[in-house]
């Protein structure tokens, strides 16, 4: 049986910590869908297809990764594309306070649908969107947080 996992989230933006769970989730799984979720209330938000676009720079190299954006509830795109297998990255305790409220909240509503949690590598626990942002925002170096392949993109990008 082929194994599909759901990695989804806001990615605002795709951090080192995104990419260290997605390659290690790909490497335990035949397929991995990076979700992009349309929908946030998050502050300063890039456009999802903006996001998508930066997250596919990232991963492009990995043949069993597939990035899409998505609208509406995780466990309805869960069942549009199959999957029953949720993962979801935890660097903190109050991340898997919040994780595990959303883990209740899905099972109540997809009760088929498993959410896994896999914690941050030791060396990407303090990497987080918001303080990329913030550190952007401070015109200050972001390279030890992002991806190589897409730090000059996001500098532009939340320049507008």
């Amino acid at each position: 049986m082929l194994k599909k996992i759901i990695f989804p989230g806001t990615f605002n933006p795709f951090t080192i910590g995104h990419l260290d769970v997605a390659k290690r989730a790909a490497g335990l799984f035949d397929r991995l869908i990076i979700a992009v979720t349309e929908e946030t209330s998050k502050p300063g938000v890039l456009p999802a297809r903006d996001r998508a676009a930066l997250i596919g720079k990232c991963v492009g190299e990995l043949p069993n990764v597939e990035v899409k954006t998505f609208n509406g509830l995780l466990v309805e795109f869960c069942k549009k594309e199959n999957a029953r297998l949720v993962v979801r990255g935890i660097r903190s305790f109050n991340d898997f306070q919040y994780e595990n409220t959303m883990l209740f909240v899905n099972k109540k509503l997809a009760p088929e649908i498993e959410t896994l949690y896999m914690m941050a590598s030791q060396e990407y626990g303090d990497v987080s969107g918001s303080a990329v942002r913030d550190l952007i925002r401070l015109k200050a170096d972001i390279s030890a947080f992002v991806p190589p392949e897409i730090k000059d993109d996001l500098l532009r990008l939340y320049e507008r």
